[in-house]
């Protein structure tokens, strides 16, 4: 099991590398969004997030976040997705 999170990490990490030489943001559907939010969440607090949802992005704007609903240890939490810059970087805040 952890090698998969090790495995999803690098993925996502090899991701953000291309799309930042690319120079756009990235394909921030639900589905990825939630991918990227839950591997990013394992990297810093070595937690696991499940049942992630998140809306698609059309437009990543700096200093606004989306909301994501997430399950932490069997409790239903919001996951605020804070955008750093215009390109698709992010920190995390979880609601409770």
């Amino acid at each position: 099991m952890r090698v998969l999170g090790v495995v999803a990490v690098l993925v996502v990490a090899l991701g953000t590398v291309v799309w930042w030489l690319r120079g756009d943001a990235p394909d921030y559907s639900g589905a990825n969004l939630a991918k990227a939010v839950v591997s990013t969440e394992q990297l810093n607090a070595n937690t696991t997030l499940t049942d992630v949802r998140c809306p698609d992005v059309q437009k990543v704007k700096k200093d606004s976040f989306t909301s994501c609903s997430a399950t932490l240890a069997g409790m239903s939490i919001t996951v605020h997705v804070i955008w750093t810059d215009d390109k698709g970087h992010f920190t995390l805040q979880i609601i409770n």
